[in-house]
């Protein structure tokens, strides 16, 4: 299934059943479809997938063929569409597994076993059903995990980032806590089960067997972004929201700039840039800990080199000196990025509604695969009739009659 180094895409081969959701699940799919994976979203006839309704949109009227969001983590898929809770789109979804090498799922805990369609029905079979795959690899994303006391919680990327921990730290001390910005907890749910994908089909192509992986977006984040946990894991006093502290996100004379101290060699580093070496002899920042619990101080300190500088002079100062250095882009920033644009990030498709668009690519590449042009997201739909014609034969007498039928 996966090409030897020097061919087009690492994924090439591998076929994925996505039957997901809004940000998570369809991120997971779009990074896998990103390196090669021939990726089958599977959308509910007539509505599709909520990030069809979320936009943001063209002039900001509401179309689900238009959606910025959806256009952005469905890049490259097909869309079919079957209701699943019905016998015959449960059905022939069933085939489709068997004939796939992973399913990625992202509905509410218990809805696939309803239908069933969970990894025990689609791997080993139940009674009644002759179709299984026992090399199914098959990742379920949910908020809280398919078992324990949380699983049919309602969660938000509000709650999730209070749950996690990232309100604990996020906000001005004097503040109410806030949320990260944007989907952050969505986008990084989705690349956990991506991570978790990647592992688990390339057991399947060392040992061809599969294996199901239960992402709970909560244990996900703690396990990444959760710096109340760690502290309290490494017997520290978690010092909560420092603010715009330094180390760290820092205004500067034309935005905000983030300088991170990872090590104590970055300490060192940080104060020679800032000219501030006194401060390696001041026990109180000899921690990482320390420093974020003094960091007010450090921004005073810092304040009248930062606001000397724009940030890309920061930035650039920063690499000189191997300092952890980002600045804080705007939308603009980014697409007049000189970096990204020597990478060719973004890329122009053709869309159907839109015509020329300019979209994100891949999020990193490979040294190991050639970058592929990128494909429009589909229309609700758009390939139902290619991929049941291919699979099962069917011809249009037959599709005609699952649409009256609402399984299509």
């Amino acid at each position: 299934m996966f090409p030897e180094k020097g061919e087009e895409q690492p994924l090439s081969g591998a076929r994925v059943l996505e039957v997901g959701n809004y940000i998570a699940g369809p991120f997971c799919t779009k990074l896998l479809a990103d390196f090669g994976a021939e990726v089958i979203k599977v959308e509910h006839p007539g509505r599709g997938d909520l990030a069809r309704h979320a936009g943001p949109f063209p002039d900001d009227l509401p179309d689900p063929e238009t959606s910025g969001l959806f256009l952005y983590l469905n890049a490259g898929k097909k869309s079919i569409t079957l209701d699943l809770s019905t016998p015959s789109g449960a059905r022939y979804f069933r085939e489709l597994a068997c004939r796939a090498d992973a399913v990625v799922e992202s509905l509410r805990p218990g809805v696939m076993a309803r239908w069933g369609l969970d990894y025990p029905s689609l791997s080993t079979g139940r009674p009644g059903l002759s179709s299984s795959n026992p090399r199914l690899v098959m990742a379920s994303v949910t908020d809280f995990g398919q078992t324990g006391p949380y699983r049919n919680y309602p969660a938000s990327h509000l709650t999730q980032c209070a749950l996690a921990g990232w309100a604990w730290y996020a906000g001005e001390p004097q503040r109410p806590p806030l949320q990260a910005g944007g989907h952050f907890t969505h986008y990084l749910v989705g690349a956990v089960a991506a991570m978790g994908m990647l592992a688990a089909l390339y057991h399947q192509a060392e040992t061809d067997e599969g294996q199901f992986l239960d992402i709970g977006g909560l244990e996900a984040l703690v396990s990444v972004i959760a710096p109340a946990v760690t502290a309290s894991a490494m017997g520290s006093d978690n010092p909560g929201r420092q603010g715009n502290a330094f180390p760290g996100t820092v205004e500067c004379q034309d935005g905000y700039v983030g300088i991170n101290a990872l090590s104590y060699g970055h300490w060192v580093s940080v104060c020679r840039l800032l000219g501030l070496e006194e401060l390696l002899d001041d026990p109180r920042f000899d921690s990482s800990f320390g420093r974020q619990r003094h960091g007010q101080k450090l921004v005073e300190q810092a304040r009248p080199w930062l606001m000397a500088r724009t940030k890309e002079q920061v930035f650039q100062e920063g690499q000189e000196h191997r300092i952890p250095t980002a600045y804080v882009n705007t939308p603009e920033d980014l697409v007049r990025s000189p970096h990204l644009d020597a990478r060719h990030y973004f890329r122009q498709v053709e869309h159907p509604r839109l015509g020329h668009v300019k979209v994100p690519g891949p999020p990193f590449r490979l040294d190991a695969s050639r970058p592929q042009p990128v494909a429009s997201a589909p229309r609700l739909g758009e390939h139902t009739a290619a991929v049941l014609e291919a699979e099962f034969g069917l011809d249009r007498d037959d599709l005609r009659r699952l649409r009256a039928e609402g399984v299509i």
